[in-house]
């Protein structure tokens, strides 16, 4: 305080500001202002500002045991003195920190800026792991000596007193347990773009000439108005607000239902964003836990909490009948629309209808019901997937039989029935069953799944996955047209009487099973996922029989190899037996291997056996350095080893030329040779650069598909 002898006035004005301002007997002004007249310099102000800062500094470190070297940020704020250099370099030059200390020192921003530090603070330590940051707030009361006249002006020398206030930021996980507070949410806004907010706190001079700050009368007003700016979103500060509808309601996606609702009492924006959230979780528990009793007359409760419980759940529906209703009057779409309610009574079931009634007139995209009975009737449900739920045998049965309309019934990890028996159904397409982790199956014999197929006289596609079958199957079906056996690990011999089939999948283990048709199918494509090292002479023979037999004329191959094992391939196995090579129209390969293989021996393998008249190489991430080593096979020289016989020719022989049908940036039919194969690993190489970037940036990888027309 600065008394001035010729003006009473201004002493007895900032006496009454002393009285209230509440500041007790240990706060003191800085040295420079103890003397009279005060003697506000610059040094004076320095050693202010090293006396308090540094004091309130080494206190800190003290009692923390934080070395200053651990200290990756520094923030120093103060809106008066702003030397330079500045005060976070002075922190760095006295305590020797490491050079890539970040540092930040803010001024100008008034009573706002220990908020803006702690904000500044919070945001580089989400970008800065295991680190720790020290925020210095202080206001040097040095300079500010303001020997004038004018109120406004006298007021600060009155409020403000010595000191400073030191604060250290981390978020290191394992101080989390001995700190002192926990930052969980900061909120800021900027009003200076009003001239009353702009012009509350400010330096400036006197009439005489006396620099000073000035604390305009409206401060609290526009301090109040802030913090109602924050909340009340109606103002043009407040910009989340100003979004469209769609984004705010994606926004209330990532809350939960309360969170989402409380938000409805900051405005009436909020409010109108969250009537409209197009998300509705319409829970009885919201409403009191206890409305899923069935009967709390059994149970002995009161009468009146029985009458509680009863409003309560009035209130529930009246509060989903009001929700529905105004999106219908609005024509609002729903995406979402969760109903868990106890049907205690049957009177509640014309609600539900009613309800269901109203969501779909409402675009609904996804329903989930949480009812203690069967008492919705679905009559467009195409889809009816159950997860988790203990079910018996004849709910099972009421449910599929009274939604005529379903396609595809799931059941995922279900209890509480033994069998499962589904038939006579008109539109019923797919079933799928994922057994519970308790669930022990017997061993699936032949004549089960012989009898489940005559039980469907209409099945065209079947799947048999990783089955623990017999070592022999027989299957006979007249309109069986898709097959698929994947990993039957056991299967050793099978016989198939199907003659409308036209697609076989094969998806084996370690041995090609011997396959065989008793009728002449009508088969068309195959393919076959095998690993490499599991393929040798018996494997191919036998597949050379089953191809053809059933006449296949299109193949796809799909190899994987999981360790450099050579494929045992031996040409000398066909010597003596009297072979022909099938010949197909089109062959394709699809690799899913990074590892290197015998090239040679694979196609010595192939085409020993198979003569396709079109083969393709089907381009993915893994495929390119495996086609390369395919293709310098293909125009490598004759092996010294020939096995061309009277009964057996080799197929380096038989193969008279290559030519390119589709590859990109090269023309077609033209003969494939050593020339053309340095240009198409060029290809290669280019193709896998640019597949390596469309997958780190993301994005789908398109399969592209080189052909070759070989003429044998």
């Amino acid at each position: 305080m600065i008394v001035f002898k010729d003006n009473p006035k201004v002493a007895r004005f900032q006496m009454r500001i002393l009285e209230r301002a509440g500041l007790g007997d240990e706060t003191g002004l800085p040295p420079a202002l103890q003397f009279i007249p005060p003697e506000p310099s610059f040094s004076r102000t320095y050693d202010e500002a090293l006396l308090v800062i540094f004091s309130s500094i080494d206190e800190l470190l003290k009692k923390t045991g934080v070395r200053p070297n651990n200290i990756s940020i520094i923030i120093t704020n103060c809106s008066i003195f702003c030397p330079t250099p500045s005060l976070s370099s002075m922190i760095m030059n006295k305590y020797k920190m490491r050079s890539c200390t970040k540092t930040f020192s803010l001024s100008g921003m008034g009573c706002s800026a220990s908020a803006i530090s702690l904000d500044l603070a919070k945001r580089l330590l989400q970008v800065m792991p295991n680190s720790y940051a020290l925020v210095v707030s202080t206001e040097i009361l040095t300079p500010n000596c303001y020997m004038g006249s004018e109120r406004s002006m006298t007021v600060p020398g009155c409020l403000f007193r010595l000191g400073c206030s030191s604060l250290l930021l981390t978020n290191k996980r394992e101080e989390r347990y001995r700190a002192k507070y926990q930052l969980l949410h900061t909120i800021r806004t900027h009003i200076g773009a009003i001239d009353a907010s702009y012009t509350s706190v400010m330096q400036q001079e006197d009439d005489e000439g006396r620099l000073g700050i000035a604390l305009s009368k409206d401060l609290l007003v526009v301090a109040g108005e802030a913090l109602r700016d924050m909340g009340d979103g109606t103002t043009s500060i407040d910009r989340i607000s100003e979004l469209p509808d769609f984004i705010l309601h994606h926004i209330l996606s990532y809350l939960s239902t309360k969170e989402a609702a409380q938000t409805g009492v900051i405005s009436k924006r909020w409010q109108y964003v969250w009537e409209t959230f197009p998300i509705l979780d319409c829970n009885e528990w919201f409403f009191g836990r206890e409305l899923d009793i069935l009967n709390p007359k059994e149970l002995g409760i009161p009468k009146d909490e029985r009458r509680k419980i009863f409003n309560r759940r009035l209130k529930f529906m009246s509060y989903v009948d009001e929700k529905l209703r105004r999106f219908r009057e609005e024509n609002l779409c729903v995406k979402k629309f969760f109903l868990h309610i106890t049907l205690v009574s049957n009177n509640l079931t014309p609600r539900v209808d009613t309800w269901m009634d109203l969501v779909a007139d409402l675009c609904i995209q996804e329903l989930d019901l949480r009812l203690d009975r069967n008492a919705v009737k679905l009559c467009s449900l195409v889809e009816l997937h159950l997860r988790d739920v203990s079910i018996d045998e004849d709910t099972i049965q009421d449910l599929i039989f009274s939604i005529h309309s379903m396609k595809v019934f799931s059941l995922k990890n279900c209890l509480g029935f033994e069998n499962l028996e589904i038939c006579d159904h008109d539109k019923l397409e797919k079933v799928v069953y994922h057994p519970h982790k308790d669930f022990k199956a017997k061993t699936f014999s032949i004549k089960w799944l012989q009898n489940m197929i005559t039980s469907f006289p209409l099945l065209e596609n079947l799947y048999l996955g990783g089955c623990i079958l017999q070592e022999v199957m027989k299957l006979s079906s007249q309109v069986l047209k898709e097959m698929h056996v994947c990993n039957c690990m056991k299967l050793v011999e099978a016989e198939f009487d199907t003659p409308n089939a036209h697609s076989f999948v094969y998806r084996g283990g370690k041995t090609m099973p011997r396959l065989y048709s008793s009728s002449v199918a009508a088969y068309r494509t195959a393919e076959l996922s095998v690993r490499l090292e599991n393929m040798d002479s018996v494997w191919f023979m036998r597949l050379n029989n089953f191809l053809k037999d059933n006449k296949f004329q299109d193949l796809t191959f799909c190899m994987t190899a999981k360790s450099d094992k050579a494929i045992s391939f031996d040409v000398e196995d066909y010597v003596g037996i009297h072979f022909s090579p099938l010949e197909l129209n089109t062959m394709k390969l699809v690799t899913h291997t990074l590892t290197s293989v015998n090239y040679a021996a694979l196609l010595d393998a192939l085409f020993w056996n198979l003569r396709p008249r079109i083969l393709s190489l089907e381009l993915n991430y893994y495929s390119p350095e495996f086609f390369k080593g395919i293709l310098k096979g293909l125009v490598a020289k004759e092996e010294p080893n020939c096995y061309c016989s009277q009964n057996l020719e080799c197929w380096r022989h038989s193969l008279k030329d290559i030519k390119l049908i589709n590859v990109k940036g090269l023309k077609s039919n033209i003969v494939f040779n050593a020339m053309t194969l340095n240009k198409l690993t060029n290809f290669l190489d280019d193709w896998l650069i640019e597949a390596q970037k469309t997958v780190k940036s993301c994005e789908h990888l398109k399969v592209q598909t080189l052909s070759f027309q070989l003429s044998w």
